[in-house]
C-alpha cells in the first residue's frame, strides 16, 4: 500500500441529529436536492461538502443565468442564495446583476415558484434582511455561517424531522489553524478554504516562521507540510510535538507514504497523515481533530489548561536555558517567554558559568551533555562558587537509563526532564523550585 489518505470519517451531526441515510426507514427514498447559488468557487465547495456529509444532493451555479438551467432541468428541492454578485456577472449591458434580481427572476419561473429560498451571504445585515424578508426569502444567513442553526432550517423547510427547539446561535468562538507549506499556492487555496468554513487561518513557509506563529497565536490544529524546501517538515513536527502537546497535528503531503512510514509519524506525535488532493478530505480531517481535541479538553484536570494562558504564576523570572540543540532551545525559549519569563539561552556549559556568575537566576535549566563543560561538572562548578544557586537546576537529557546520570541525580537529589517532555512539565519544574527555595528561605529567616 503506496498512499494512506485520512480514515474518511464523515463530519459528525450536531448532537441529537441524525443524517439523512439514517431515515432509510422513516420512507426518505432519495437525497433531497440543495440548489447553492454563489460566485464564491470556495464557499460553493465547501457548503457542497458540508450538505452531502448530511446526505443531501448539492447543486451549485455561479450566477443567475447557470441557476435558471439548473432549475429547470434538475428541480432542486430548496435554494441557497448568496445576494453580493460582481456587476454584470452573466448578464449583459452592465446590469447590476445581484441576489434580489437573481430571486425576482426564478419568482417568474414556474418551476421555481414554490422552492424555499435561504439567503446565506455577506454584507449589510440589518438592509439585506428587511429585503429578503419582503422578497420572500426564508431566512438570512451572515457569512461564515453556524451551520447547525442553517442545517435546523433547511430541515425544517423541506419538512424533515428537526429537534423540537431551533438551535441558539453559538458565539463567535473562532478556531485557529496553523497552515505550514512552502508552497504559496497550497498556503492560499488552504486560507480560501479553511477561512471559508469559519476557521481563522495562520500561515508560514518554513520552521522558524511555524514555531514563532504557534507560540504568539495558540492555534486549535496545525497543518504540516513534509516538504518544506530545504528544511525537514519532520524535525519541525518533532518540535511542534514537543512545544504543543495538546495540537493536533495533521500531516499534509505531497509525498508517498507506505504504512511503516504513516506509523512512524504517527509514532512522532502527528495526529493524521494526509496525501494532498481534495481540500474536502482535509476539512474533515480538521474537523475531525478538533471535535476529538474539543472532547479531551473538556475531560482535562484545570490545573492542564492553567498552564496554557500564557500567564507565570511561580514567582520565577530570569531564567537560563543551557541547550547545545539550537532548535530544541529555541522551542524551550519561545515557550518560556511566552508566559512570560525573562529567558538568556546558551549552547555550552562553559558561556553559562560566566553567566551564572554575573547573575542569580531563579531557574536554570541545563542539557546533561554540552560541548565544553557537561551538565554535572558546570553544577559542580557552580558549588564552588554560587553554591546557593545549585537548588534551582533543573536537568534535562534524552539518555534515559544513564548509569552515570541517574548517580548524579541521586547525589544531589536534583530534577531530571526527559527528552521528550511536554513543556507544560517545565512550568510545573518552575514551581516545585519555587517551593524549595521558599522553604529554605523560611527556614533561614527562622
Amino acid at each position: 500500500m503506496n498512499i494512506v489518505h485520512s480514515s474518511g470519517a464523515p463530519l459528525l451531526p450536531p448532537s441529537g441529529w441524525t443524517s439523512q441515510s439514517d431515515h432509510k426507514g422513516l420512507g426518505v427514498q432519495s437525497p433531497k436536492r440543495i440548489l447553492i447559488v454563489d460566485d464564491d468557487v470556495v464557499f460553493l465547495r465547501a457548503m457542497s461538502f458540508k450538505l452531502r456529509a448530511f446526505g443531501y444532493e448539492a447543486l451549485t451555479a455561479v450566477d443567475g443565468a447557470a441557476a435558471v438551467s439548473t432549475i429547470r432541468q434538475l428541480r432542486p428541492d430548496l435554494i441557497l442564495l448568496d445576494l453580493n454578485f460582481p456587476p454584470d456577472v452573466a448578464h449583459g449591458g452592465g446590469v447590476c446583476w445581484d441576489g434580489f434580481l437573481i430571486l425576482n427572476w426564478l419568482r417568474r419561473m414556474d418551476e421555481a415558484q414554490h422552492i424555499p429560498v435561504i439567503a446565506v451571504t455577506a454584507g449589510d445585515q440589518a438592509g439585506y434582511k428587511e429585503r429578503c424578508l419582503a422578497a420572500g426569502v426564508l431566512d438570512f444567513f451572515l457569512k461564515p455561517v453556524d451551520h447547525e442553526v442553517l442545517l435546523w432550517t433547511i430541515r425544517s423547510a423541506l419538512n424533515q424531522e428537526t429537534p423540537e427547539h431551533k438551535p441558539t446561535p453559538k458565539a463567535k468562538n473562532c478556531r485557529k489553524i496553523l497552515f505550514v507549506d512552502d508552497e504559496s499556492d497550497w498556503r492560499y487555496m488552504g486560507t480560501l478554504y479553511l477561512t471559508e468554513c469559519g476557521y481563522e487561518v495562520f500561515t508560514s513557509e518554513d520552521a522558524a516562521g511555524a514555531l514563532q506563529m504557534a507560540a504568539a497565536e495558540r492555534p486549535d490544529v496545525i497543518v504540516l507540510d513534509l516538504n518544506l524546501g530545504d528544511e525537514s517538515g519532520l524535525t519541525l513536527m518533532k518540535l511542534l510535538a514537543v512545544a504543543h502537546p495538546q495540537v493536533p497535528i495533521l500531516i499534509y503531503t505531497g509525498m508517498e507514504l507506505d504504512d511503516e512510514a504513516v506509523l512512524n509519524l504517527h509514532h512522532e506525535g502527528a495526529y493524521e497523515c494526509l496525501r494532498k488532493g481534495t481540500m474536502e478530505e482535509l476539512l474533515n480531517a480538521v474537523g475531525a481533530a478538533i471535535e476529538a481535541i474539543h472532547t479531551e479538553k473538556e475531560g482535562a484536570p484545570k490545573e492542564i489548561d492553567e498552564l496554557s494562558e500564557g500567564t507565570n504564576e511561580s514567582g520565577i523570572e530570569s531564567v537560563l536555558v543551557v541547550e547545545d540543540d539550537v532548535a530544541f532551545g529555541d522551542v524551550i525559549r519561545t515557550f518560556l517567554e511566552s508566559h512570560p519569563f525573562c529567558v538568556t539561552r546558551v549552547t555550552d556549559g562553559a558561556e553559562a558559568l560566566r553567566h551564572i556568575l554575573a547573575v542569580d537566576f531563579d531557574l536554570i535549566l541545563c542539557d546533561m551533555v554540552l560541548p565544553t563543560l557537561p551538565g554535572d561538572q558546570l553544577y559542580r562548578s557552580v558549588q564552588g562558587v554560587k553554591p546557593h544557586l545549585c537548588s534551582r537546576f533543573v536537568f534535562m537529557t534524552g539518555h534515559q537509563a544513564d548509569p552515570k546520570s541517574d548517580e548524579f541525580i541521586r547525589r544531589v537529589r536534583g530534577l531530571m526532564l526527559w527528552k521528550p517532555f511536554h513543556l507544560a512539565d517545565l512550568l510545573a519544574a518552575a514551581q516545585i523550585i519555587r517551593r524549595k527555595n521558599s522553604s529554605k528561605s523560611l527556614a533561614m529567616d527562622c
